[in-house]
């Protein structure tokens, strides 16, 4: 368990820049001697235990994945868009749903009309995650797209010959590794 708040301070600086001494000089350890002290903070068993566990606490379960690309490939925004087409991002926010964003872009242009008076016109570029993308990766973590490879054997049949002599080369081999003494007859 880390036992101070400046280490505490430390375990959460250093997952903000995965860098030990900036942390340490985050956490307010002397701007000198940081480099060493963020080294020393990391080999101490509670606090690369703290780290490990914040670690986890923060990255997300394959499940939790899973659920994520479902609500993604399943994601019907119907109700969030209006008619001409604009998409209610207020509605989204209530609604929980702002996950399903993958980039919103807010432009506001400005000028000024022939007739001396100011024209304000704000656009809203909304960008979704693809559900086609999200149904392609939930398909291969349930390997439902295996690849296919088609081969085709061309067999040519033997002569009775390269049988015969096949068949011959079989017999000595056997002969060798049975360590049977081989007859001259």
């Amino acid at each position: 368990m880390v036992r101070s708040a400046k280490q505490q301070v430390f375990v959460e600086e250093y997952l903000a820049c995965w860098n030990a001494a900036e942390a340490a000089r985050r956490a307010g350890y002397s701007a000198k001697t940081a480099r060493q002290q963020g080294q020393r903070l990391l080999t101490n068993v509670d606090i690369a235990e703290a780290i490990r566990r914040r670690i986890a606490e923060k990255t997300m379960s394959a499940d939790e994945v899973l659920v994520r690309l479902t609500a993604q490939g399943r994601a019907d925004l119907g109700e969030y868009l209006s008619d001409d087409g604009e998409i209610d991002l207020a509605a989204m926010k209530r609604a929980g749903a702002t996950h399903l964003l993958r980039k919103v872009k807010r432009t506001v242009r400005s000028g000024e009309s022939a007739s001396g008076g100011t024209w304000t016109e704000e656009r809203v570029e909304v960008e979704l995650y693809s559900a086609q993308v999200a149904l392609e990766l939930i398909g291969r973590h349930h390997r439902l797209f295996a690849d296919k490879v088609e081969h085709e054997l061309k067999m040519t049949p033997f002569s009775a010959d390269e049988m015969a002599q096949a068949q011959h080369e079989m017999d000595a081999w056997k002969k060798l590794n049975s360590n049977e003494p081989e007859s001259n007859g």
